[in-house]
């Protein structure tokens, strides 16, 4: 169910962090119940792509940024 801990980290953030969204904390639990993270990970979902990936799509016309990418494989059947 639904749970919050305090995290405590101090450093730079990665650039896809934002407030109140998903991150991966690694570090160590302690006993007041607060995390101390040594390194924040930015989560995203499987739909996540580099602008510079969507970009590159985009201008072969391979991907207009209604979903993800079209696979160029053929498709067997």
């Amino acid at each position: 169910g639904p749970a919050s801990v305090p995290v405590r980290f101090k450093g730079i953030v990665p650039d896809l962090f934002k407030e109140n969204s998903g991150a991966v904390a690694e570090g160590q639990l302690l006993p007041d119940g607060s995390f101390t993270a040594d390194t924040i990970l930015a989560k995203h979902d499987e739909r996540y792509m580099p602008r510079e990936v969507s970009k590159a799509l985009k201008e072969q016309g391979e991907w207009r940024g209604d979903g993800p990418p079209a696979d160029p494989r053929p498709v067997a059947e």
